[in-house]
């Protein structure tokens, strides 16, 4: 298996990868202290919520 890319490959590998990172960037901005299990905790506990008052 050949696992050299060309340059236009790598080029665009690099600007995805900067894509992603930027993404990845702005969410741990908008909530850098929630884990996934924290935003999961969170959705039950909104639901619930909802729930008691009728919504």
């Amino acid at each position: 298996m050949n696992t050299m890319l060309s340059d236009s490959e790598f080029d665009r590998l690099a600007i995805r990868l900067d894509e992603i990172d930027e993404k990845c960037q702005a969410f741990r901005i908008q909530s850098p202290n929630l884990t996934p299990e924290d935003r999961v905790k969170h959705k039950k506990s909104e639901s619930l919520s909802k729930k008691k008052i009728g919504k």
